[in-house]
């Protein structure tokens, strides 16, 4: 693609983004969920967590960060058009949480039976770093199929987390983004051959396991749910830090 050809194709899907800012904000139930029963929620799943080969993680503080809305690289965007809104939102909310002052991993929420409720929890202590410097009108994108977390600031795009594809605190124009991910999503759909000694993701998932048991780097948490959490599996991908 030529020079000029470039431009405007980035002047195109940035004046795309334009239309999604609105995604971005989060409904008044979830910001009280967050304000309000967030940090307790993590604290109580800390406390229930069932060891296996370590301690699990008991802070003594613990802080939740500012919940923004969960983007996905939207079908069109994915298919190469320079026109189209480059996003959409999934219906999730995340902030970063701090456990005694450092980052610690991610707590996500959404809408279950019309109320704000937990989605679920992980440990990706990188990510929340990451995250919690954002600028307030960043936008925040996850390719599970990619095992990566990425940021839109002023049509640029941030690789906050990655573990196959790109690589972690890359920022290239959003055109550029578009061509690799192309290109990743490609590579990402052909055979996938996992080594046997493959560690487990990092992910926590409610309602991914009988009684509501999660997943925290093979560490197995029980967690009080009113009722078996939705679980979809297009929105949670690998949000460890192994490829």
């Amino acid at each position: 693609m030529t020079t000029t050809g470039t431009w405007l194709t980035h002047g195109l899907l940035v004046a795309a983004l334009a239309g999604t800012a609105a995604d971005g904000e989060v409904p008044p139930d979830i910001a009280a969920w967050f304000d309000q029963q967030a940090a307790a929620t993590v604290q109580e799943i800390s406390r229930d967590l069932v060891v296996l080969d370590e301690a699990p993680p008991q802070y003594r503080t613990l802080e939740v960060g500012r919940p923004r809305a969960l983007h996905a690289w939207s079908a069109d965007f994915r298919a190469g058009d320079a026109t189209a809104a480059p996003t959409e939102p999934v219906g999730e909310w995340a902030a970063p949480y701090l456990g005694d002052g450092a980052p610690a991993g991610m707590v996500v929420a959404w809408h279950e039976d019309g109320a704000a409720a937990l989605a679920y929890v992980d440990d990706a202590a990188e990510l929340a770093a990451a995250v919690a410097k954002l600028p307030d009108d960043a936008l925040l994108v996850q390719a599970p199929e990619l095992g990566a977390h990425y940021a839109i600031v002023a049509g640029t795009v941030h690789t906050l987390h990655a573990t196959r594809y790109g690589k972690t605190g890359a920022t290239v124009p959003l055109a550029t983004f578009q061509e690799q991910l192309g290109a990743w999503l490609a590579d990402a759909a052909g055979p996938v051959h996992t080594p046997a000694d493959a560690s487990p993701s990092a992910a926590l998932m409610v309602g991914a396991l009988a009684g509501g048991a999660l997943l925290l780097t093979g560490l197995l948490l029980a967690v009080r749910v009113r009722r078996r959490t939705r679980l979809s599996p297009g929105h949670r991908g690998d949000r460890g830090s192994e490829p």
